[in-house]
Order: structure tokens, then sequence, then C-alpha cells
């Protein structure tokens, strides 16, 4: 038994907590592989014991289980950003017959999240086609310019999907989605008052577009809509 367990690297510091040390490149993430024990042995009278280095499993010492559950393991001792598989080490022991010992392992895998770089935000002026020229909306923004900005040289839109949403927590569920992003109108805030600069925060998500639950919701830009000059009536 050698299953593999994937998980993506998460947008946290090393212990999983959020603050200003989180990473999503550290090669650390939170795995579970809580259905191991049982297709590794059902058998009652097999304790199952699993360790990061096969030095700690032949001297018994720092297993998993005494530390962390292994249905939300963190691997923040063993760090690993290769994109291969590494190994869990585990030891099955007899309770009757502490002699009698079986070694094995399973792997892990940190699959890499895409990059999502902070676009520059799009300005435009006031237009008449979303009502008026005071009310802080402009109907033709294409949000689809700033694509190439978000995913850099390194990435494609053959390989990765860039999604447009009006929330933040929209860009992490797929929810919220910006169906008509080469075309869009801007939103002005309820406080906006006519005639002062509006400003919208566009929330973005950048997926693998093979599959892989990998993604980053980690960036976003504004579009900030300029008002229109007015011009006094007694200007001859």
């Amino acid at each position: 038994y050698e299953e593999t367990f994937s998980a993506c690297d998460d947008l946290l510091d090393i212990d999983g907590n959020d603050t200003a040390a989180n990473s999503d490149v550290d090669g650390i993430t939170y795995f579970d592989f809580s259905t191991a024990p049982a297709q590794i042995s059902i058998d009652p009278d097999i304790e199952i014991e699993f360790y990061e280095t096969e030095d700690e499993r032949t001297r018994s010492v720092n297993e998993i289980q005494a530390n962390q559950n292994i249905a939300q393991y963190r691997n923040k001792n063993i760090p690993n950003t290769s994109g291969n598989r590494f190994p869990i080490y585990y030891k099955l022991t007899s309770k009757t017959n502490n002699d009698c010992q079986g070694l094995g392992q399973i792997f892990l895998r940190i699959d890499s999240v895409p990059t999502a770089n902070t676009a520059t935000d799009i300005e435009e002026c006031d237009d008449a086609f979303s009502g008026n020229t005071a009310d802080g909306e402009n109907i033709n923004i294409n949000l689809r310019t700033r694509v190439s900005e978000i995913l850099g040289s390194s990435q494609t839109e053959a390989d990765f999907n860039v999604t447009f949403h009006t929330t933040e927590d929209g860009a992490k569920n797929n929810t919220d989605i910006i169906t008509n992003d080469t075309s869009y109108t801007n939103e002005a805030p309820a406080s906006y008052t006519p005639g002062t600069v509006s400003e919208q925060t566009i929330y973005v998500r950048v997926a693998q577009s093979n599959g892989s639950l990998c993604l980053n919701a980690n960036t976003s830009f504004k579009i900030i809509i300029q008002p229109i000059p007015t011009v006094p009536a007694n200007v001859t």
C-alpha cells in the first residue's frame, strides 16, 4: 500500500495561521490521510504509527499521531516545493507481540498554486451611456485587458482560466462572477456623490484549466471612474 495524498499549497504561515508571514509557495499545507490506516490493516491487534523520517520510525520518536491529527496533518517540519511526492513512514506493531513489526510508507504531494500578479487599476471617464455623466459609471470596461499582467510571462490563458468577481468571497468560491468582462459596467458605491471619483474593487481568480483544484484568489485591482469636468454656464 503506497497511496499518494495530494493537496494545494495554502496561503497561511508555517503554523497554519493567517498572519503577515502567509505564503503559498513555502511547500507547507494541510493533508488528510486519515483513510490510510484502514487501507494498511484492519486487524484490531495491529497498531499503526506514522513518522516523518525513517530515523524517527526506527527510534520510535516523534510519532505524528502524538502531536497532530492525521485528518489535518501539517508538514511544517518537512516542507517540500519540488512538486514531487515525498514519503511519510509507517510502522505496524502487534499489540500482543511487540517483536512482530511491519514497515511501509505512504506519499504526500504538494501542488503549486497559480501565480496571480497584481494588475494596474483601470481608469476611465464617466460616460453618458450609463445614464448620465455624473453617475460614476462607465458601460464599456474591458477587464480582460489586465489578464496578461495577472498571469505574467510564465503562464498563458491556454493553461489558466482568469475570471473576475465582484466580491472577495466570490473569487474564492467561484461565485459573483462578472460574465460580461469585455464590456463591463462598473458599480458606483452606495455612498457615491454625483460628480466625484467612483471606485470599485474587482477580485481576480486564477485557476488551472487542467482540472486541478489549486487556484489563486488573492489579488484584486480597482476600477476608477473620473468625473467629467463641468463648464460654467457664464463662460462665453
